[in-house]
């Protein structure tokens, strides 16, 4: 009976240490049934502290299969996003619109697997970028501005309005502002004149706001020039040189000019006004412009005093000058007797004290077979964008010196209307020789301008205007257009005036980039086109000292179409003007027969 206990006790150990307490009859689970008891791991896409944009989207990747509804978010991108499934083990968390621009967020992650594990919970920051908004389009895209046009820029979103800040010359003009939607609210700045933008060029504005997270844009710089425009035979505002309108004194003093002043004036930055008085051979100076008849200069160059028209120091003395030039506040004056033709002053001059730093001789001199000799043959030269462009009227040539001389007679870079250096007869051919006009030649020119870019020259004995759409770099460039002929192979001057043809203009041509204005002297009157010609033959918008295109008799008040006996000038009329250049909204316009400079304000 004992041995059958130890038996079954035996037995019943044996069974136990193999199949466990709750008996031999249960199985046990293979390793793939074992419970899951691992919680997910998460990485995110970008990483937790980045810098987002604000349409940008977090990535949520696990290491195992999740649903969306195991997902929990908190912070503030759940309540500005929308989470997406996207794979069995991915989610998408994406902006509902966009995320606040330059806001830091929060997002706090929970999440359990199928079989309830949870990850341990994910607490992060996202900063998102300032992104500066852009300017998407400004109007005008052109240089050029009506007087009447709006200033109008679109941005690439919502602007914050009370943020602006705008500056400017153009902006010294009454104007208003408004905000508007072109597509989105207050992404559009328009600003309108009240009245009118007022004439000139380097009308500038300037534009500064912030979006409304307060990101600026970059600052938006636009210059424009505002055209002039006159009505025919408008009246002068103005009259320097004389009392009233009908004089023609000529005499040495601080208010009156000799006889026959000529070329064109010149104002500095500072709006000091530069008169050439070529018979008293001097430079007369006004501190500002006039407002009113009869004003006296504040200082001359070239002489001892304002009643004199003698120098007792040959430095500064002048003879005959026939233009002066401002530019990037340097002066240049030309002459048309001596040795002493283009005088360098390296700073505006402030008094009457001044000297030349620099000198450009006689032309032709030291130059085989052209002319060297003192004749009463205009040279003026003009100084712009580091260079000097001389016409030599006597050699029939333009001269260009490419950058600005620092020594007496510097020799020139190139040469116009002739083939070399060494030639200077008229209408030159590429011999040499005198032949008749083409595109590349010159018969006496008289004045150039230029802005740097394009090129025009007074060809005087052609009775036409030359003009070059971008700037001759070697010699003996042909023109592009040609204005008072047909063709460059014509050199007519006709007998009766016409809105295309010019009888001997001489010494004033002047333009804003835009416009151009010339002096067609022999028909006593100004020519204007409202528009850079670029046709052969192109007609002018408007005259001035004549009430329209056929008429050209001299201080004709009347507009009968001839010069009465006795009959005086009068502010609307012009005897042989020989100088235009414009300034601001004034126009200036030497009337040299009638020994007076008039001021002509834009409409």
């Amino acid at each position: 009976m004992k041995e059958q206990f130890l038996k079954a006790t035996l037995c019943l150990a044996i069974v136990s240490s193999l199949y466990g307490c709750s008996g031999g009859s249960k199985e046990s689970k293979s390793p793939e049934e074992t419970d899951d008891i691992t919680a997910p791991t998460l990485t995110l896409t970008p990483t937790g502290g980045s810098t987002i944009e604000e349409g940008d989207k977090v990535l949520l990747s696990f290491d195992e299969p999740v649903e969306l509804g195991d997902i929990s978010l908190s912070g503030s991108m759940q309540e500005l996003g929308e989470l997406y499934q996207i794979s069995e083990d991915s989610l998408e968390l994406r902006p509902k619109d966009v995320w606040g621009e330059g806001e830091e967020l929060s997002l706090v992650i929970n999440a359990q697997d199928s079989a309830g594990n949870q990850m341990t919970e994910s607490d992060v920051k996202y900063q998102v970028e300032n992104i500066a908004p852009n300017v998407n389009s400004i109007l005008p895209q052109d240089i050029r501005l009506e007087k009447n046009d709006s200033f109008k820029v679109q941005f690439s979103e919502t602007m914050d309005v009370d943020s602006l800040q705008l500056g400017g010359i153009l902006l010294e003009d009454d104007y208003k502002v408004v905000w508007s939607a072109t597509e989105i609210e207050n992404d559009t700045l328009t600003i309108i004149p009240k009245e009118y933008w007022i004439a000139g060029q380097e009308r500038t504005i300037n534009v500064d706001v912030m979006d409304l997270a307060g990101n600026p844009i970059p600052t938006v710089n636009s210059s424009f020039t505002v055209p002039m425009y006159f009505d025919n035979f408008t009246p002068a505002s103005v009259v320097i040189g004389q009392d009233n309108f009908s004089d023609i004194v000529s005499e040495t003093s601080a208010k009156n000019l000799g006889v026959f002043p000529a070329g064109n004036p010149a104002v500095s930055s500072d709006g000091k006004l530069f008169i050439t008085d070529r018979r008293n051979k001097r430079v007369l100076v006004f501190n500002e412009i006039p407002f009113s008849n009869g004003a006296s200069a504040d200082f001359a160059l070239g002489v001892d005093s304002l009643d004199s028209s003698d120098s007792s120091d040959d430095r500064k003395s002048l003879q005959m000058p026939v233009q002066a030039n401002i530019n990037d506040g340097k002066l240049i004056i030309s002459q048309v007797e001596g040795e002493r033709q283009i005088l360098i002053y390296n700073q505006v001059p402030m008094d009457g004290t001044a000297v030349p730093e620099v000198v450009l001789g006689a032309w032709g001199k030291g130059v085989d077979g052209c002319y060297s000799g003192d004749d009463d043959k205009a040279t003026s030269a003009i100084l712009v964008d580091g260079k000097i462009i001389a016409v030599d009227e006597i050699n029939s040539r333009a001269l260009v010196w490419n950058s600005i001389p620092t020594e007496d007679n510097t020799t020139a870079s190139l040469v116009i209307g002739q083939p070399t250096m060494e030639s200077c007869t008229a209408n030159a051919g590429s011999d040499g020789n005198s032949g008749g006009p083409t595109a590349q030649t010159l018969a006496d020119p008289s004045a150039v301008w230029s802005d740097g870019d394009k090129l025009a020259i007074i060809d005087s004995l052609n009775n036409r205007i030359l003009l070059w759409n971008e700037f001759p770099i070697g010699n003996y460039i042909a023109a592009d257009v040609v204005l008072g002929q047909e063709n460059f192979s014509i050199d007519e001057r006709p007998d009766n005036a016409t809105e295309k043809d010019l009888s001997y203009p001489w010494l004033g041509i002047w333009s804003n980039g835009i416009q151009l204005f010339v002096t067609d002297t022999n028909n006593n009157r100004v020519l204007i086109w409202d528009q850079w010609p670029e046709e052969n033959y192109a007609a002018a918008d408007s005259v001035l000292g004549q009430s329209d295109f056929v008429k050209s008799a001299y201080n004709d008040s009347n507009q009968d179409g001839v010069h009465d006996t006795g009959e005086h000038p009068s502010a609307s009329t012009l005897r042989l003007p020989t100088g235009v250049f414009g300034y601001k909204d004034s126009l200036f316009v030497t009337d040299s027969a009638n020994n007076r400079v008039l001021i002509f304000k834009s409409q």
